[in-house]
């Protein structure tokens, strides 16, 4: 980017970079690319601001900022929390035994099941082995 030599050029270089990578959309990098050759004033101090700087994470987060106005300034609101419906929701540890899987947990029970598939296998194979053995 610092071959690059005018405003504009960086500008839009480093938009097409956010891009690529998926930190803008296409639509946010066409509205910023018409602000830049337009010479808007938000884009334009943006980029004063880096020069003075030389920080182009700085950059990067100002494009994002201009392009998504309503991400910085749009309040989260959260509905109220109950006290008791904080509790309710706070689900109690159960106990499990050393070297057992909670069968309630999303990884325990893809560990039952694979080590149920693990022995019906080996049921499998040891039968088709006996099956093989040559009668006496």
């Amino acid at each position: 980017m610092d071959k690059l030599q005018s405003p504009q050029a960086k500008l839009l270089y480093l938009t097409s970079e956010l891009a690529k990578q998926n930190e803008i959309n296409e639509a946010e990098k066409t509205t910023f690319k018409a602000k830049v050759l337009s010479n808007d004033a938000e884009v334009m101090k943006a980029f004063e601001d880096y020069t003075k700087n030389n920080d182009e994470a700085f950059l990067r987060r100002e494009i994002i900022r201009i392009v998504r106005p309503e991400s910085a300034t749009a309040p989260v609101e959260l509905p109220p929390v109950v006290e008791e419906e904080k509790k309710e929701d706070v689900e109690k540890p159960i106990d499990v035994p050393p070297g057992q899987e909670d069968p309630n947990s999303p990884l325990g029970s893809f560990l039952m099941e694979k080590k149920r598939k693990f022995k019906d296998r080996q049921n499998e194979i040891h039968a088709i082995q006996e099956a093989l053995k040559p009668a006496d």
